[in-house]
């Protein structure tokens, strides 16, 4: 292999050390969930920048062709593995596994495509190397599956980072996490569509593995300084999106922005289907009371909300979010069954009461009604004894 020296060789070299770094790093911490996502991310980084920068380093005409042709292995794994760690990472790893052999069939005809474009040029109409300075580079002429293969990818990095971007702005903690990852992934992606559009003044030269030092340095700073992988939104989402009770998130004029499934179950029994932006007061009248507490901290009170025309219990609770005035945290917790239970045993031990005093009342009432004539009997049970004993005289005996 003949190599050459070109100005881009060393940032590339250097781009490629710090992904291969990174990539050690989450791989080190890869038994923690979604972090496999993040490393697959990685892997395709560190072959798209270590072969393009061998591809751009080489001579040989042939040879540029074919670590071409390996720099897209890492290009096609880039964006469907950076989908399924934003899902994760948000709390939604589920769906993308349910649905995950459809996101390997375009990754896999484009790289079919690829490695046969001599054969029919449909994802390149023309590969050529030519000269510029002193250095040979490759220079190709895209065709319809190279745009196929764009569209798909810049939708798979579309969705997550809207996925991302929907998670930052949901999140109070985890904002700094979500920014890295954003970041890391938005410097690469501008880059790239300015090569594909050709708006450089080199049409020949991919800026995306340039980008890739930006990608270190965001994704450096979210692991090493804000702990990245070290913290999950998903666990907190997950956790509330289990809760058995309902929970709300109301901004600050008391409009609903979030809930849970126990809320949205909820909102459906009284046929709401799309309440968000809605006002809380309208949707469950019985919280007005509620949001409108004057204390401006974290209040407790029981409320009655009528669900398919049966009033039904909660234990309620309003708790600030911050900076003050931005918005609710309500809680519902459903204790229906539990005041029915009290209620229950409160009329049982009521009813054990009122017979315990009527068993006393008519014990009372039979002492009194027996002690006379008992005592009657035992006078004469007493005289008779003493007839049978010669005791008593005449007037006693008549």
């Amino acid at each position: 292999m003949i190599w050459q020296n070109t100005p881009y060789t060393l940032p590339l070299l250097g781009n490629t050390v710090i992904s291969v770094v990174l990539t050690w790093y989450i791989w080190k911490r890869r038994a923690r969930p979604g972090v496999l996502w993040l490393f697959t991310v990685m892997c395709g980084v560190v072959v798209w920048g270590g072969f393009y920068t061998m591809q751009m380093a080489s001579a040989v005409p042939l040879t540029k062709g074919l670590l071409n042709g390996i720099v897209y292995v890492g290009i096609l794994i880039v964006p469907t593995a950076w989908l399924a760690f934003c899902l994760d990472y948000t709390g939604k790893g589920d769906w993308f596994k349910a649905h995950a052999g459809w996101f390997v069939v375009v990754p896999g005809v484009t790289l079919l495509t690829l490695w046969t474009n001599p054969v029919h040029h449909w994802f390149w109409s023309g590969s050529h190397v030519v000269q510029v300075d002193d250095y040979f580079v490759l220079e190709k002429s895209r065709a319809l599956g190279f745009w196929v293969h764009a569209f798909y990818s810049y939708t798979m990095l579309l969705v997550g980072n809207f996925v991302l971007l929907r998670g930052l702005l949901r999140s109070n903690t985890y904002r700094l996490q979500f920014c890295a990852a954003l970041l890391g992934c938005l410097a690469p992606w501008a880059a790239n569509a300015l090569t594909i559009f050709d708006l450089t003044p080199y049409d020949y030269l991919d800026l995306t593995p340039f980008a890739f030092c930006i990608t270190g340095l965001a994704l450096g700073l979210g692991l090493f300084r804000f702990r990245l992988l070290d913290v999950r939104p998903l666990a907190l989402d997950l956790a509330v999106e289990r809760m058995r009770d309902s929970v709300f998130v109301v901004d600050g004029s008391d409009c609903l922005i979030d809930l849970n499934s126990p809320a949205r179950s909820l909102l459906r029994s009284k046929q709401v289907t799309e309440p968000i932006g809605e006002s809380v007061v309208e949707l469950l009248p019985g919280l007005g009371d509620l949001l409108a507490h004057p204390i401006r901290g974290d209040v407790e009170s029981m409320v009655t909300i009528d669900l398919y025309g049966a009033p039904r219990s909660y234990e309620a609770q309003r708790i600030s979010m911050q900076p003050q005035g931005a918005g609710w945290l309500l809680v519902l917790h459903d204790i229906t069954t539990r005041q029915r239970t009290e209620d229950r045993l409160r009329q049982l031990v009521e009813e054990a009461d009122a017979a315990s005093r009527a068993k006393s009342h008519f014990l009372a009432h039979m002492n009194h009604e027996l002690r006379n004539p008992l005592t009657s009997l035992m006078g004469h049970a007493e005289m008779l004894q003493m007839q049978l004993d010669g005791e008593l005289n005449r007037e006693q005996e008549t």
